[in-house]
């Protein structure tokens, strides 16, 4: 994959997930992030930097963060309640 960035989007649980996702650099390492929005306001940026076996493998481990992030958060008691909720 060239340098340039790739992007995936997915919904999950209500949430809108952007992944980007760039090329392994000349050093091996690939790099990315996802950003998490909830109700159309961005939330959370999980960012990702790492020896991959490709790039499918780096799209699958920012997937796999930002669905634990959401469980999470959907997992939190009403009594830790934030902006977040508004």
């Amino acid at each position: 994959m060239s340098r340039n960035p790739a992007l995936h989007e997915f919904e999950y649980d209500g949430w809108q997930v952007v992944v980007e996702l760039r090329g392994a650099a000349p050093d091996g390492v690939t790099s990315g992030h996802a950003d998490l929005m909830w109700r159309t306001q961005h939330r959370c940026r999980i960012a990702l930097a790492g020896p991959f076996r490709d790039d499918a493998s780096a799209l699958e481990a920012l997937e796999v963060k930002a669905r634990a992030f959401i469980d999470a958060w959907d997992g939190h008691s009403a009594s830790d309640a934030t902006d977040l909720d508004a």
